[in-house]
């Protein structure tokens, strides 16, 4: 918590504007977590929202379902990070948080996003 910090509702809600914008439709919402219930009360989600943590049994299947989404939106994670890195899509639409890290933790975030990747 003292290097990254949380991401707060305002930045999925801008991320998913982001996204929705560059492709120009609606999208059903792939949600991975180890904290649905947390998401539930505090993320304002669309109404095709699927948590797919739920269903699954192991961290490495919930990569590889992550690398087959068609966008991502990532969290302030290296695991959602290896999940956009590693689809292999040209026409993908990847959002990041444009603060990584605290900023008291004087980490250089330069060369964190791919070319293409957006910030929210």
């Amino acid at each position: 918590m003292a290097i990254h910090g949380l991401l707060d509702a305002s930045y999925y809600e801008k991320a998913l504007r982001l996204v929705a914008e560059r492709t120009g439709q609606s999208f059903p919402v792939c949600v991975f977590t180890d904290d649905t219930v947390w998401v539930r009360a505090h993320l304002p989600l669309p109404a095709e929202t699927r948590f797919i943590s739920e269903q699954t049994k192991t961290p490495l299947q919930d990569l590889m379902l992550m690398s087959r989404c068609t966008h991502h939106i990532t969290a302030n994670s290296s695991f959602s990070w290896w999940g956009a890195w590693l689809n292999p899509r040209q026409d993908k639409v990847v959002v990041t948080p444009a603060r990584w890290f605290q900023p008291a933790s004087g980490l250089d975030t330069r060369d964190l996003r791919p070319a293409g990747w957006l910030q929210a």
